[in-house]
C-alpha cells in the first residue's frame, strides 16, 4: 500500500469545498485557484482554515463587576451603567 500524500487531509478538504490556507512569508493566506495547490507545492505548510471562535457574550452582571472593580460606583450604579452600555451596543 502506498503512503498517503503528506497533505492528503488538506487535499480532501479542498475537494469537499472547505477553506484551506497555506503559509507564505510566515503568514497564513487563504487558498484559491490563483495559487499553487498542495499537490503542486508540497513544500509549503498547509492547513484547513480554522473556524472563527464565537464571541463570548458579556452579560450585565459581568460588566457590572468590571465597572465596580474600578471603584467608581456602587453595585446599583454599576449595574445600571452596565445595563445601559449593553443596550447601547445592542448586546441586550
Amino acid at each position: 500500500m502506498s503512503k498517503p500524500h503528506k497533505h492528503a487531509e488538506v487535499i480532501h478538504a479542498i475537494a469537499d469545498g472547505k477553506a484551506v490556507q497555506f503559509k507564505d512569508a510566515g503568514e497564513w493566506r487563504d487558498f484559491d485557484d490563483r495559487y499553487y495547490s498542495p499537490i503542486e507545492a508540497p513544500e509549503l505548510e498547509w492547513r484547513i482554515k480554522p473556524e472563527p471562535k464565537p464571541e463570548q457574550p458579556i452579560d450585565t452582571d459581568l460588566l457590572a463587576d468590571i465597572i465596580r472593580s474600578f471603584g467608581y460606583t456602587s453595585w446599583a450604579q454599576s449595574y445600571e451603567l452596565a445595563d445601559a452600555i449593553l443596550q447601547k451596543v445592542g448586546a441586550k
